[in-house]
């Protein structure tokens, strides 16, 4: 062999390899790029007890879309049937353009020291105890990335006011004064908490609505009504649930699809699922946030549900995990799953997870099942690929689970392989360097 045959053989299958790493460039999730957020100060010093306001501005404010079918996955696995118009936008549900309008959300580092709440571009800050918060800004807008922006609070006890000092005048009466000779003849009225008009949250596509009245807080004897039930689900069998104001049917390239929000912590979808059950039509069940972007959602074909039921739909991820879950990912970036529901689901279902927070565009993930009985993480799936902060999963069953980055040693199912190609490597780099020898040895 010439010296340099051997080089030349390795190339065509390296090029072979890294050829079936790369994909197809694919459609991604409707994404119109990050909205922007501006506080007007980034730090602010008020006495406890008082109040101040800050100014934000969101841009854009407002904009301009169709509503197109809300799928999660819309349009990277659809848009084969032409329901995507020139700028890519979905026309499954109707050709009307409609206006969206910006949300802002706010939240304090520690309740118990400043409080904040947001109205009409102002910010307002009230002072509760001495010492520091973070006030954290966030702007929501359909189809764009968040934004978020702090504001340091720092609370100072308020100074003590010395009252002056008033020499008493002799009383001529000693007869006690009564309340209403003390203040003048007059009684003071009595005092009533002033119910603030809010604005309500603006519907999909329409403008915030005029301020009108707040509804008047329960009383105490309501919020304890029905409290030591050992069951934390509501049950869906003691009446007909009636049907969500939110809910909708589109009609897609596979078929028709049913749109149901999650209502969190609460047992739901055996009537849906029941409906599209063996039929060519779909049920998705989604969680949004108040900008109408899908936090998650759980995609059930009717042609695979088998066994309808009433769930709990509720996801809770993390990406600080228990001490047992941090060995069994050891130290690779990861997001810890924990679904409510625990055990089979009613048929195979497509989880699609918003991960922008933990996971970059483009990241090709692992999925892992965690057995809390041996500790070892089990791989279920691989090369999930984020698009525009999210990501798709398969899944039949719920239970404890991981998504991470790398490869965890612990599902070591495919280790050994990969110990017999390091072998078979070395192998081949000696016989090449044995056959090289000979070759030296025959010219000299």
């Amino acid at each position: 062999m010439k010296p340099r045959t051997w080089r030349k053989a390795l190339v065509l299958p390296t090029a072979v390899l890294l050829l079936g790493m790369l994909s197809p460039v694919a459609l991604a999730y409707f994404d119109r790029g990050p909205i922007n957020v501006e506080v007007g100060q980034s730090a602010v010093t008020l006495k406890e007890g008082e109040s101040v306001t800050v100014t934000v501005k969101v841009t854009p404010d407002s904009d301009s879309q169709l509503p197109g079918c809300g799928m999660a996955e819309c349009p990277q696995t659809c848009g084969e049937k032409n329901c995507l118009n020139d700028d890519g936008e979905c026309m499954c549900n109707g050709l009307e353009y409609q206006t969206y309008y910006a949300d802002v959300k706010t939240a304090t580092s520690d309740a118990g020291v400043a409080t904040v709440s947001h109205n009409g571009g102002v910010v307002s800050i009230k002072g509760v105890a001495p010492g520091e918060a973070t006030i954290t800004v966030t702007g929501m807008l359909r189809q764009y990335r968040e934004d978020a922006k702090t504001i340091q609070v720092t609370v100072v006890a308020k100074a003590e006011v010395t009252a002056p000092v008033v020499e008493p005048k002799p009383v001529e009466d000693s007869k006690p004064v009564t309340e209403q000779q003390s203040s003048g003849g007059k009684k003071e009225p009595d005092s009533k908490p002033v119910v603030k008009p809010v604005k309500p949250a603006s519907g999909e596509g329409q403008k915030p609505a005029e301020d009108v009245p707040a509804a008047e807080e329960p009383s105490l004897d309501g919020q304890l009504a029905g409290t030591g039930s050992e069951d934390t689900h509501p049950s869906t069998d003691s009446a007909p649930q009636s049907e969500d104001e939110d809910t909708r049917t589109v009609m897609s390239d596979h078929g028709p699809i049913l749109f149901v929000p999650i209502r969190e912590d609460t047992l739901m979808g055996k009537a849906e699922l029941e409906q599209v059950m063996g039929r060519q039509s779909s049920v998705t069940f989604e969680k949004k946030d108040e900008a109408d972007n899908v936090l998650y959602s759980w995609s059930f074909d009717g042609q695979h549900v088998t066994a309808p039921a009433d769930i709990d739909l509720t996801i809770r991820t993390s990406s600080q995990g228990t001490a047992e879950l941090q060995k069994a990912t050891k130290g690779e970036k990861a997001l810890y799953l924990a679904f409510s529901h625990e055990g089979p689901l009613p048929g195979t279902a497509t989880v699609y997870l918003r991960v922008q927070d933990v996971f970059a565009n483009g990241t090709r993930l692992s999925f892992y099942y965690y057995d809390s009985q041996s500790g070892a993480a089990r791989l279920q799936a691989e090369n999930l690929l984020v698009e525009n902060g999210c990501v798709g999963i398969p899944l039949e069953h719920c239970s404890q689970y991981i998504l991470t980055e790398g490869s965890l040693a612990a599902a070591g199912s495919t280790a050994w392989i990969w110990g017999i190609i390091a072998v078979v490597v070395i192998l081949l780099v000696i016989v090449l360097l044995v056959i090289k020898t000979k070759g030296r040895h025959k010219a000299a």
